[in-house]
């Protein structure tokens, strides 16, 4: 009996111990691999807009790029889903001003907007310019002399439609497409076209780089900063996360090397900048 006795004093401890270690080990295990996932579903989906002109297809044909990318590392980090989706501007930026948990990109930041969104940290610039077509005997070297001409293309519902429109331009050809405004300045439809001077090589609008020889710039217009927005009464926790998440990939070198990746020359290297 004492031998028996003292056979299961000792070893009652032992394996639970044992036992106790094999528990926490596994709890703690199973708290790091699955705290993220549940951080992810408390959070809201997102519904993720940005429009043909900042974006390029993959071989399956879905939306891919510089800023396709830098958003979908954001997301991932900030452990928040939501799957781009690409529509006309003017129709996400309206759902963006009158929905929450939209998150809307790369939306040009004019002070008029400041208060209509929550503005994350700027991820891109470009040069609004007034395109001509090349050999154009236009002279314009100022926004009266645009002002002269009989049309001007400008892409429905975007930042440089509502700018030159509050600068009080009656002649200008609202176009559903940024395509379309192109076609119709080579095809001498309109005079002027209203865009950004970004290679369209590098946009979604890569089967239109044969017309960029055939443009040249008649006015620069302005350079403009580009951010990913959020939409007013988006959750705070969503904002905080997809905020934090953008700074660590601005501070760690992943939007460097993201830009190395998609574009060959530093010339839009915009980061960083402020407002």
């Amino acid at each position: 009996m004492f031998f028996f006795r003292a056979r299961f004093i000792r070893f009652v401890p032992e394996n639970a111990v044992t036992l106790r270690f094999a528990v926490y080990a596994l709890l703690c295990i199973n708290f790091a691999v699955h705290v993220p996932l549940a951080r992810a579903e408390s959070l809201p989906r997102l519904t993720v807009y940005t429009e043909q002109s900042a974006v390029v297809r993959d071989a399956k044909g879905a939306p891919s790029g510089f800023l396709v990318e830098l958003m979908r590392e954001m997301l991932r980090r900030a452990h928040v889903a939501g799957k781009v989706e690409v529509v006309p501007w003017k129709r996400a930026y309206q759902v963006a001003l009158e929905k929450p948990n939209v998150l809307l990109f790369p939306t040009s930041f004019l002070r008029d907007r400041e208060d209509r969104f929550h503005w994350l940290a700027p991820i891109f610039k470009v040069r609004w310019v007034l395109f001509k077509k090349r050999g154009s005997p236009l002279a314009i070297e100022s926004l009266d002399d645009a002002r002269r001409v009989e049309r001007i293309a400008v892409y429905r519902g975007d930042a440089r439609h509502q700018f030159l429109a509050r600068q009080g331009f009656a002649n200008l050809e609202v176009v559903s497409n940024p395509c379309l405004g192109r076609n119709m300045l080579v095809s001498g439809r309109v005079d002027l076209l209203v865009g950004s001077d970004l290679p369209p090589e590098q946009t979604g609008f890569a089967e239109q780089a044969a017309l960029a020889g055939e443009l040249e710039t008649a006015l620069e217009l302005r350079t403009i900063k580009l951010y990913p927005v959020l939409s007013k009464g988006t959750d705070s926790a969503v904002v905080e996360a997809c905020a934090k998440a953008l700074e660590s990939m601005l501070s760690d070198g992943t939007y460097a090397e993201l830009y190395r990746t998609w574009y060959a020359s530093p010339a839009y290297a915009a980061i960083p900048v402020t407002r």
